[in-house]
This record gives C-alpha cells, structure tokens and sequence, in this order.
C-alpha cells in the first residue's frame, strides 16, 4: 500500500461523512489519473436537484422498505461510484486508466459500471459493510486493493 493511497482513501471517509446524508452508511469515492490528480469525486445521495436530502425526499427510501443492504440496489440513492463517474461524464472527463477510492466495497451494480468506464484499479476500505463487487471487478481484471478498517 502506497502511502498516497492511504490519504486519497482517508479522504473518501471526510467527504462521506461531510456530504453524504444517508442515514444508512455513508459513502464517497474519488477518481484520480495516473498523474495523482482528481478527476472526480462522488458520494452517495440523491439525484441532483431533487427535493429533500434523502432519496425519497424527506425519507430514506430504503430503510421505510426495510430493504437490507446489498439487495435491490437499484432502489435508493445514487451510489458513490456511480456519481464519481456520472460526475466525469458531465464534465466531459474520461475515467479510462483512473483509479477509484472508496470508503467501501463496491457492489456489483457499481463494479460493471466501473468495467465499463475502464477504471484500472480500486483501492477500498473492506470487511464492515461487504458487498460483492469485488468478485465482479476481479473477472474484469480489475486491480483491487481491500484495507480491512
């Protein structure tokens, strides 16, 4: 573990907790070139623009259905990952050859997106919210780096 990677990851842990208003878990990730500079950053949260801070509103649609973590991800807000990429896409930024920090694991929903942009490499904290991204980003050749908090 590369020392820069333990402060781009200790990062996406002060954003979450700074930006995201899920009351569930809190997530942020940050993209960043091969030239260690940010292309992106997301967390977990509401579409933009939406009405209230919480993916139903002024409710957290997930836990008035009692949907347990991991399941129907669909459900819900936004996930980090996935506003750190729609974040590049509407700036015009490309994520090929990026490498992705989050305060989690990945979910799987999130880990083909991440194929799909061509991010090389996820480094995440792991072991207290598992999800099963991982297993996704390793069929995809994806570098993966999992520091158990």
């Amino acid at each position: 573990m590369r020392r820069k990677d333990l402060v781009w990851l200790e990062a996406t842990q002060q954003f979450a907790t700074g930006f995201s208003k899920c009351p569930r878990k809190q997530f942020a990730a940050i993209m960043v070139d091969e030239d260690n500079q940010i292309l992106s950053l997301g967390y977990n949260g509401n579409i933009r623009g939406q009405c209230g801070d919480l993916c139903g509103g002024n409710i957290c649609t997930r836990e008035e259905r009692n949907i347990p973590s991991g399941r129907e991800t669909d459900i819900g807000c936004v996930h980090a990952e996935e506003n750190a990429i729609l974040n590049c896409a509407r700036q015009g930024v490309s994520g090929k050859g990026a490498i992705l920090y989050v305060n989690g694991e990945p979910c799987a929903k999130c880990a083909t997106r991440i194929a799909q942009v061509g991010i090389i490499k996820v480094v995440c904290y792991g072991g207290s919210y598992p999800q099963n991204g991982l297993e996704v980003l390793k069929t995809h050749n994806i570098e993966t780096e999992v520091i158990i908090k």
